[in-house]
């Protein structure tokens, strides 16, 4: 039987907030300062952090609750990137539980492994239905995700103050 608690719905309450923190600058503040015409995700990170500070396998559920809103700002394909990132949390959550240490250097190493991934999965069916040329999406998916990255160093903090607390 499912069991509610009050510790439970208050963790529920702070990963929904800091998840809505992360997109409302994602879709509100970058969309405005854009680097070489690209604005960064944070929503990725912020699945990470989740994924690395919390016990047990709840990354997956974080990961699709963070895809829906990624998905709703980006508006690329509907569900890529919430297939995606719950995928990314599942398995960053799976791994913080079994091998991975919680800190810093690994948050940054994982979100950037999720960002390239992701990138990846934005320019393949532009490269494969769109016949665009690598080298024509290649510049832009290096600075999305070195923009995303060097702002990502940010969130660990935020996470662990909302979050660990």
């Amino acid at each position: 039987m499912l069991s509610i608690t009050a510790k439970k719905t208050v963790a529920v309450f702070k990963g929904l907030v800091f998840l809505l923190i992360l997109y409302l600058l994602q879709t509100g503040v970058f969309p405005h300062l854009r680097i070489y015409g690209v604005a960064p995700l944070l929503l990725p990170a912020g699945v990470i952090v989740i994924a690395l500070l919390k016990v047990g396998q709840s990354g997956g559920v974080w990961g699709i609750t963070a895809g829906i809103l990624c998905d709703m700002s980006v508006g690329d394909s509907p569900l890529m990137c919430t297939l995606f990132l719950g995928a990314a949390g599942l398995a960053a959550s799976y791994l913080a539980q079994h091998f991975l240490a919680r800190t810093f250097l690994t948050f940054i190493t994982v979100t950037a492994l999720a960002l390239i991934l992701l990138a990846a999965v934005q320019a393949a069916p532009l490269m494969i239905f769109a016949r665009v040329n690598i080298r024509a999406v290649l510049p832009v998916a290096a600075a999305q995700t070195v923009y995303s990255l060097a702002l990502s160093a940010a969130v660990w903090p935020l996470g662990q103050l909302i979050i660990d607390n």
